[in-house]
This record gives C-alpha cells, sequence and structure tokens, in this order.
C-alpha cells in the first residue's frame, strides 16, 4: 500500500514495507527459542515428540515477511535445527495468516456468507445486463441511472469513510504537548515519567529539545562523509531523508504521535549504524535516543489507554480481538468441549489424529500427548489482547479508570500496563489440569520485553470461568457473526497432562 500528495510541486509517494528482520533481531529470535524450550518445556525432546505426534505443534504468522522470519528464528532454537537459512524453516514449519481465520470457526462461515452474497450478486447482474441488451434506450437509461447511483454511493461512502477515520483519531487522541506530567501519570494511574523527563517542564518543552537535537544530527551527517558503509545496503540519500522527515514530523501540530517513528530510526541506527557515523553526529544521536526512549515509555502506554477507554464495545477489527477468539477456539478444542453446531468436524479430526496414542492399555505416560500453539503478530495486537484479558476478567474497574479492588489495582498489572512493549514480548496461555480432583486449569503470564524474568501472571482460573469471561468479552462479535456463545460447562478431561492452548509473540521493532 501506498500514500501520494503534493509537497511545493513534487509528487511525494510513501510505500509502507514490512522491513526485514537483522541479523541482531535473528540471534535475539533463536536465543529466545532456546530459552523457551527449557522454561516451557524443561524435560521434552520437542523434536523426537514432534515427529511422533505426541506434541502436536503449529507455528502460525502473519504475512509480513518480518513477522515470518522471526517465527522461523524462534522455531530454529526451539526445535534445535541445523538449518543455517530461515526461507526453508519458513517454508517447511511457519503456516502464514492474516489472522483473519484465526477468529474461529465462525470466521469461515461468514466468509462463506460473503462469497455466496458475491456470487449471487454476479448472477443477478449478468441477467440485468442480458435483460438490457434487447432495448438499446433503455440500456442507455439503465447505465446513467446506474452511474448516478454509483457516484451517490461514493460519496455517502466517502463521507461516511472521513466520519469514520475522525471518530478513529478522536478515539486515539493524545492530550496537547503542553499537558503537565503529573497529569498524564494521572491519566494512566500509575508513576511512569523518569527523572532525564522531569527535567523538562512538559512534553512540550522537551519535543523542543529534541527538535533542536535532530536539527544537530541532520546537519553533522550533510556536511560529513560516512566512516563505513550502512546496514542493509541503505544509502546516505535514505539515511538523512530518515532523519529530514522525523525532524518534519516533531514541528508538525500533534509531534507526539510521531515519536515513535523516531525512535525506531535512533534504536536502529544505535545498534546497526554507529560505527558508520560520523563523529559529530555521534553526540546528537546519544542526547535524543534517551529522550525519546523516555518519552515513548509514556505516550505509548497512554494512548493505548485513551483509545481502550474511548471504546464503549468490541468489535472485529479490535487490536486482539480475534486472537482472543482464536485463543478461546483452541482451549475449547483441547479441553474437548462442545465446539457448538458450527464446526463439529474440526473436533472429530482432532480425536482421530490422536485416537492410536489412547489406545487402552498403553502406559500412562506413553499416551499422554501436549498440544501447543504459536502466534506471532504486532506488538499492537498484544497490547490489544492484554486489555481485552483485563476487561474479561474486571470489566467494572476498568471501565471506571481501574479504581477499586479489581485486577487492574494490582501493583504489578498497573506497571504492566504502564510499559511500552519491546522486541519478543509474549503471552502464554497455559490449559492443565489439577491432579487432586482433575479439574481443568487456564493460566496466563505476559513478558512486555520478552525476558522470562519478568513475566507477570494474569490469572489462573478454573477453564469453565475463563471461557465465560472471555465469551462476555466477544459477545457482541459472536452477534455479529450469527454464533451463540458456547458453554463451557460440558468440558471433557484432556487426553493428557499439561496442554498449552496457545503462546502469543510480538513481532521487531527493528
Amino acid at each position: 500500500p501506498c500514500k501520494s500528495g503534493c509537497d511545493d510541486g513534487r509528487l511525494v509517494v510513501g510505500l509502507k514495507w514490512g522491513g526485514e528482520l537483522t541479523e541482531a533481531g535473528i540471534n535475539d529470535a533463536e536465543e529466545f527459542g532456546r530459552n523457551f524450550r527449557s522454561e516451557t518445556y524443561p524435560s521434552e525432546v520437542i523434536d523426537e515428540l514432534h515427529a511422533t505426534l505426541r506434541h502436536d505443534m503449529k507455528i502460525y504468522a502473519t504475512k509480513e515477511s518480518r513477522c515470518q522470519q522471526t517465527a522461523a528464528a524462534v522455531c530454529k532454537g526451539l526445535m534445535r535445527t541445523h538449518c543455517q537459512e530461515l526461507p526453508p524453516l519458513i517454508a517447511a514449519m511457519v503456516r502464514t495468516d492474516e489472522f483473519g481465520r484465526l477468529g474461529g470457526g465462525h470466521h469461515k462461515n461468514y466468509a462463506k456468507k460473503e462469497k455466496e452474497k458475491k456470487e449471487k450478486d454476479e448472477k443477478k447482474e449478468k441477467k440485468e445486463k442480458d435483460e438490457k441488451k434487447e432495448k438499446d434506450k433503455e440500456k442507455d437509461d439503465a447505465k446513467e441511472e446506474k452511474d448516478k447511483e454509483k457516484k451517490e454511493k461514493k460519496k455517502d461512502k466517502d463521507g461516511d469513510d472521513k466520519k469514520s477515520e475522525d471518530r478513529e483519531k478522536d478515539d486515539r487522541e493524545l492530550p496537547p504537548a503542553d499537558t503537565p506530567w503529573s497529569k498524564l501519570e494521572e491519566m494512566l494511574g500509575v508513576p511512569c515519567v523518569s527523572g532525564l523527563l522531569r527535567g523538562y517542564d512538559s512534553p512540550q518543552s522537551l519535543l523542543q529539545d529534541l527538535a533542536r537535537i535532530m536539527e544537530e544530527l541532520v546537519s553533522a551527517l550533510k556536511t560529513n562523509e560516512l566512516t563505513q558503509a550502512l546496514a542493509g545496503g541503505e544509502t546516505p540519500l535514505l539515511l538523512r531523508g530518515r532523519y529530514e522527515d522525523a525532524l518534519n514530523d516533531l514541528r508538525c501540530k500533534s509531534p507526539l504521535d510521531k515519536v515513535q517513528n523516531l525512535l525506531d530510526s535512533l534504536e536502529y541506527d544505535d545498534r546497526h549504524n554507529r560505527k558508520a557515523f560520523p563523529q559529530q553526529a555521534e553526540v546528537p544521536l546519544a542526547r535524543a535516543l534517551p529522550l525519546a526512549k523516555d518519552l515513548c515509555d509514556v505516550i505509548v502506554p497512554l494512548e493505548a489507554a485513551i483509545h481502550r477507554g474511548n471504546k464503549s464495545q468490541v468489535s472485529a477489527d479490535d487490536d486482539g480481538v480475534k486472537l482472543l477468539d482464536k485463543l478461546r477456539w483452541d482451549l475449547r478444542v483441547a479441553s474437548g468441549a462442545d465446539l457448538g453446531d458450527h464446526d463439529k468436524r474440526h473436533l472429530a479430526k482432532h480425536e482421530a489424529l490422536y485416537a492410536n496414542i489412547d489406545q487402552p492399555g498403553r502406559n500412562e505416560r506413553k499416551s499422554s500427548y501436549v498440544r501447543s500453539r504459536l502466534y506471532f503478530s504486532h506488538n499492537s495486537q498484544l497490547t490489544g489482547l492484554l486489555y481485552l484479558m483485563l476487561d474479561a476478567l474486571d470489566q467494572k474497574e476498568f471501565a471506571e479508570g481501574r479504581q477499586g479492588a479489581g485486577i487492574s489495582a494490582r501493583p504489578e498489572i498497573k506497571n504492566l500496563l504502564a510499559q511500552r512493549l519491546g522486541f519478543m514480548a509474549h503471552f502464554i496461555v497455559r490449559l492443565w489440569r489439577k491432579r487432586c480432583d482433575g479439574s481443568l486449569r487456564v493460566s496466563c503470564e505476559m513478558s512486555p520485553n520478552g525476558n522470562f524474568e519478568s513475566r507477570v501472571k494474569i490469572f489462573d482460573l478454573p477453564f469453565a470461568e475463563v471461557d465465560r469471561q472471555w465469551s462476555e468479552v466477544l459477545s457482541p462479535m459472536d452477534v455479529l457473526f450469527g454464533v451463540g456463545s458456547t458453554s463451557a460447562t460440558s468440558a471433557t478431561s484432556t487426553k493428557g497432562g499439561a496442554t498449552p492452548g496457545g503462546k502469543v509473540q510480538s513481532t521487531p521493532r527493528m
């Protein structure tokens, strides 16, 4: 996709590209896969169990190349493969999915209805054209009338799209740049302003200083030669263009919305191009990076909180909605719960796959298996998923601004909400069985930066309770697609010990 426009008589075309995973990102993802293996499956030989169907593992990623590369790099560390290149791993192990299908079976029904509607409209249009051929005059009149209707519909649609964009902008609109730091912390509900930021009266004075620093950086890049080639084959012209665009963004009407783009460039060059920068550019780079980072640590979670607070009802297009629906589906399949009438074949296929493993007379330890799903998506999806889970657990308190004694008032949850998600941020959702009574429970942990030691437990509840809570949050979407919520009280025993329902992984910003 691209955007085009005019600027002082010049045609400006902006192309959106998903980007490539850097060598450093690949190494970090492989290391994460090895750590994830030892932390989550300490007593398993995953490659052998996966080959014998005792560990049913599938990996999904969005269509962007960096998401698929991250998934393949994690699989390389997780499965201890000897393949050095990522493309063969992507082809063999990573399933490309745009997350349109990750919402469960009813999304397939919805797509089928849309296809049938389209075919019906095409047949109707063909019939009308055949009838119009009989009389040229009627054909011309009908065509003229149809063109007129199209113009009116397009005009109405453009007006609706503009209103929708305005509403979306209002939902995500950040406070003015001159808002005091104390007010921003009050809006977020947790202290999040660093000592470096408190040296400025407000974000506005910080942005002004940041703009001056960026002027120095751009000037240094223009007047001095690079000491070596840039990473990824980038040209000096493109490098200067990135920071010139960032400087213009800092001078626009709403600069707070643009700081994250500047941070992406600063972090990338600090990690990959620092040695190539001339000496005159190293000082402004070192000064700008901590300022932009600390400011984004405030702005990014604040923007997500404002957007979530302005949403009165969940819609299918909200971040994390389809992902939560897919996790609910995975838990129902793994638990043996009733999937409803819309896709019973899926459970039958699942049962048939493991029929040989569960033959009577086999050793109990040998007959058990694990079912895992790994999903690789964007930080925005994980942020939305976090808020949806908190909505399910503490809907009343969250709607009132996280007041009261609910889960959102816990200090660790408040700190989690106030953090900007980093590379390899992830959720781990587990479905497991209590040995004492055989009941099923669901636990959920999240790490905002990929570090296993920083994981925060979101909940540990009975499976039936989690299914009910998630169904209440997703009920508007279920009604939209014509699917009733499925009761989880009929869940049968799981055919294994611990059965992870799904693991969600974010993609890199590098």
